[in-house]
Parts: structure tokens; C-alpha cells; sequence
């Protein structure tokens, strides 16, 4: 029978549900789900280069948050392994092998060149594509070591990461570009991972530290709309 143990009172948030991610065995809750789908649209519209594409790459934000979040807490096994791989590494293979003939139709190499060729493995065919090998790299590691880490210290821990890195991205969003495709996506999704990690340990930890981790979270994302502002002002 399946598990239907509530989580403590304390908690921050409640935890979701199956994802395509694969973990989880509770029921799926719809919000969770509407929000995806918001934030899938939000991708498509930021490659289409709209007039407001810098509003719309939030939904990748949003959305790599949630393949965190989603990911549950089973222990890596073959199961698990096989569902991981299944789900994520056999589309990208697909995806890879399309854009790669299309690439040599018009004449382009099938992977464009890269420093080394292991660059050019995780970048595939076409640079929409890094989104895959990242996500499935994320999750088989955080499989790996998110059962021997005391959640408290981890959520907390992921939140000031995240906080810093997004405080002090004019700092090192310069040099992950200068690397190029694929590592300046890789670079530019650590921070969403990160809060990912916090509310995936959220809900088992005091709600004390839970409303701590979320201010410090908070402040994160405070920090690029006032650079945004005072980059505005100075130009008056």
C-alpha cells in the first residue's frame, strides 16, 4: 500500500507529486502541474525572441526549480536509474540525431565545434538542446548524495549558494560566457538547481530554518531587479 504518512505540522510546503523526472509515488497535484506548462510556454516564447523573451526566460527558471523539486527522495537504483535514463537521455539521443541530420543538409558539421570533443558530446547538435544532459547530470548526482546529507544544513546550504550566486552574477556571468556553449547555460542554471534543493529539503526541516532558507532566497532574486534598476538610473 502506498505510503500516506502526512508530513509534519511544521512544515513550509507540502510535497508534490510524480514527476517526469521519476521519485515520487504521491498523486499529482494540479497546480504544480499548471505551473509547468506555464513555464514550458514561457521557454518556447523566449526562443521565439519576443519583444518581452527577457521576462519569458523566467519559465526556465521556474522549470529547472521544479525538476529539483519534483525529483522525490527514493534512493538511486536500477529502477530508478533506468526511468532517469529512459525519460530524459533516449530524447535527447533522438533530438540529437534530428538536428544532426538537419545540420548536415545544409552543409553544417553535425556538432559544431567545440574546445574539446567532451564539450561537444554534452553540448549535442544544436545549443537548445543543453537543457537534457544538464538536468540528467543534476538529478543522478543529487540521487546520489541526497541520502547521506542531514536536510537542515543542505537546504540551507543551497539557499545561500543560490542567493550569491544571483547576488553576485554581474561578477561571473561575464567569464561563463566567455566559455561558451554549453557551460554558460550550465552556469546560468546553478542558481534555480540550488533553490530547487532547498524546497525539496523545505518540508522536512523546522519551519524556523524553512522561513530563514526562503528569505535568503528572496533576497537572491531581489538582487538582479535592483541592479536592473540602478543600471537605469545611472543611464538618465
Amino acid at each position: 500500500m502506498p505510503d500516506e504518512r502526512r508530513d509534519p505540522p511544521s512544515t513550509l510546503v507540502n510535497h508534490p507529486t510524480v514527476s517526469v523526472t521519476g521519485g515520487s509515488l504521491r498523486a499529482k497535484r494540479q497546480d504544480i502541474e499548471a505551473v509547468r506548462l506555464i513555464s514550458a510556454f514561457a521557454i518556447v516564447w523566449f526562443h521565439a525572441a519576443g519583444e518581452q523573451s527577457p521576462v519569458a526566460y523566467g519559465g526556465l527558471i521556474v522549470y529547472l526549480m521544479l525538476s529539483i523539486y519534483l525529483s522525490g527522495e527514493r534512493r538511486l537504483d536500477g529502477v530508478l536509474l533506468w526511468r532517469r535514463l529512459s525519460r530524459i537521455l533516449v530524447p535527447w539521443l533522438i533530438w540529437s540525431a534530428i538536428y544532426g541530420f538537419a545540420n548536415l543538409a545544409v552543409g553544417r558539421a553535425p556538432v559544431a565545434p567545440m574546445p574539446a570533443w567532451w564539450v561537444g558530446l554534452l553540448a549535442g547538435s544544436s545549443i537548445h538542446l543543453w537543457y537534457l544532459p544538464f538536468i540528467l547530470m543534476a538529478l543522478l548526482l543529487l540521487d546520489v548524495v541526497k541520502p547521506y546529507v542531514r536536510k537542515a544544513p543542505a537546504a540551507m546550504v543551497a539557499a545561500i549558494l543560490a542567493a550569491m550566486l544571483m547576488i553576485f552574477a554581474s561578477t561571473w556571468r561575464p567569464t561563463s560566457i566567455a566559455l561558451g556553449y554549453p557551460i554558460a547555460q550550465w552556469a546560468h542554471a546553478m542558481p534555480a538547481v540550488l533553490m530547487g534543493v532547498y524546497f525539496l529539503f523545505a518540508p522536512k526541516i523546522p519551519r524556523a530554518c524553512a522561513l530563514l532558507g526562503f528569505l535568503v532566497i528572496a533576497i537572491g532574486l531581489l538582487a538582479p531587479v535592483a541592479d536592473i534598476r540602478l543600471s537605469a538610473n545611472n543611464h538618465v
